[in-house]
């Protein structure tokens, strides 16, 4: 009995090894198989393979028995790089591959493969050219941590264009009411060869820079010389340096472009307002008390586009003024005389940007005011 005991021991020990070994030898042909059927289209896109130019596609090999992931992919691009953001769908946690391809012209620039656990990843593309168009693939392989089914490999095919770097800032450096504003332009030619710098401005404007007057749009011809200082003509392209300066004496608009030598670009434009050259409308001042030594008066004053901001006064007939300042209430005191030659000055909103000047005051006429003796 003791012999049969140890033989049905020894064979149920060889059935389970049988077993470990028939299970063992199912997952090698099942791992051996799930790798046979993958296989990377993506290598057909080849320097100089016209499937490059085909359209955004997705495709998908498919597999019996698999499962349909699908690819999530979002971009973000400046004018030197192209980030990609892509996250895999419909599909639990699995050992992941990633390869990242990057097209210039038909020309593969940029390789890359991502192995990760997780189901999204994120790539920066740099070092690109602006206003560039490139081809960027996304094949994906998936594998089940327990490999429990198959998946499709999917392949993921579109363009994304990097931006332009071809920009103007047009800076106006007064705030604000002002008898005149600096208007500076500073443009951005990006990649652009033997650019042309131009603006238009519709006011009165100075010209703070050498310009040149255009005059034909077809060939481009801008050889007029216009010297530093010269009032510029409203509405006539002239043509500039890469900073420029302009003064404009009145409201207005600037508009600016950039020439390649074949197109136009109309870049960004400025209404430039708050510009007020005319001087108060009206000025005058009543008297709000008096004894023996002062005399208290309150100013008046009209203005249609800046308002009145600051106010000044005289008793001895505008000789000398008192400093100016924002309340329109004044008195002089310490008076000793009989009577006072009184008068008011008004300064229009431009007074904080150009302080007191011809262009924004207004005196009022002079009143002679009897004191108590």
């Amino acid at each position: 009995m003791g012999k049969i005991k140890k033989i049905r021991v020894i064979l149920s020990q060889l059935i389970k090894l049988s077993v470990i070994l028939i299970v063992v030898s199912l997952i090698i042909i099942h791992l051996s198989s799930d790798s046979t059927n993958y296989s990377y289209p993506i290598k057909n896109y080849t320097k100089g393979n016209n499937d490059y130019f085909l359209e955004s596609i997705v495709a998908e090999q498919q597999i019996p028995n698999s499962i349909s992931p699908q690819l999530d992919i979002s971009q973000v691009t400046t004018t030197r790089t192209i980030k990609i953001n892509i996250i895999l769908k419909n599909f639990g946690p699995s050992f992941s591959i990633f390869k990242l391809y990057l097209y210039d012209e038909n020309v593969l620039i940029d390789e890359v493969v991502i192995k990760t656990l997780t189901n999204d990843i994120s790539y920066l593309f740099d070092n690109l050219k602006s206003d560039h168009y490139y081809k960027v693939i996304v094949e994906n392989v998936n594998k089940p941590i327990f490999n429990l089914y198959k998946t499709n490999t999917i392949i993921y095919s579109t363009f994304i264009k990097t931006k332009s770097e071809i920009d103007t800032q047009i800076i106006s450096n007064l705030s604000g009411y002002a008898i005149s504003k600096n208007v500076n332009i500073i443009y951005n030619s990006g990649q652009i060869k033997n650019p042309i710098y131009m603006f238009n401005a519709s006011g009165n404007i100075i010209n703070n820079n050498i310009v040149y007057k255009c005059f034909d749009f077809t060939d481009i011809i801008c050889n007029e010389k216009i010297d530093i200082g010269t009032r510029l003509e409203q509405n006539v392209w002239y043509k500039t340096t890469q900073e420029t300066e302009i003064i404009f004496e009145n409201n207005g608009t600037i508009k600016t472009r950039i020439y390649d030598g074949k197109t136009f670009y109309d870049m960004k434009s400025l209404t430039i307002n708050n510009i007020d050259i005319t001087a108060p409308t009206m000025a005058d001042f009543i008297v709000l008390s008096k004894d023996k030594n002062s005399i208290t008066v309150k100013a008046m004053g009209n203005d249609n586009e800046s308002g009145i901001m600051r106010y000044q006064f005289s008793s001895d007939y505008g000789t000398i003024w008192t400093p100016a300042q924002e309340s329109d209430e004044y008195t002089f005191n310490n008076l000793t005389h009989e009577s006072y030659n009184i008068m008011v000055r008004v300064i229009n909103g431009t007074y904080a940007n150009n302080g007191q000047n011809s262009l924004n005051t207004m005196e009022s006429d002079m009143k002679n005011i009897k004191i108590e003796n």
